[in-house]
C-alpha cells in the first residue's frame, strides 16, 4: 500500500512559449510521469489529486480536486480515462482563472510567511 503522505508535484521552470530541447523534454517527462501517476494512483488506490492555484484579494488559493479512478476497462483504457480527467480539472482550473496559468512564483511559507485573514 502506497503511504498517504506521498506528494508528486511537476513543475516546470521554462517558458512554453519558446520551444527547444529542454523543453521537449520536460513536455515527455511531464507525460510520462502524468500517465505513471495514474497507474500507480489505479493499481494501489492512492487518491489522485490535482492542484491549481489561483490569486485572490488576500493572496493566492490552492483549488484541490480529487480525480476520479475507473472502475472498469483495462488498464491502458483506466490511465486514458485519468489522465483526460486530469487534463479536463487544469483545463477548468485555466478556463475559471485564465490570467493565472502560469503560477510560478514562489507560494511556499517560510520565516517571512504573514498570515493573511
Amino acid at each position: 500500500m502506497l503511504p498517504r503522505s506521498l506528494k508528486i508535484g511537476i513543475v516546470c521552470p521554462y517558458s512554453w512559449d519558446t520551444p527547444g530541447g529542454v523543453q521537449n523534454h520536460i513536455r515527455d517527462l511531464a507525460e510520462y510521469l502524468i500517465a505513471a501517476g495514474a497507474l500507480l494512483a489505479l493499481r494501489t488506490d492512492a487518491p489522485l489529486i490535482t492542484a491549481f492555484v489561483s490569486y485572490t484579494e488576500t493572496g493566492i488559493h490552492i483549488y484541490f480536486n480529487e480525480v476520479p479512478i475507473p472502475a472498469s476497462g483495462s488498464d491502458e483504457a483506466k490511465v486514458s480515462q485519468i489522465v483526460q480527467s486530469m487534463a479536463q480539472q487544469f483545463e477548468d482550473g485555466i478556463s475559471a482563472h485564465p490570467q493565472d496559468w502560469h503560477m510560478l512564483q514562489r507560494i511556499w511559507t517560510d520565516g517571512d510567511f504573514v498570515e493573511r485573514i
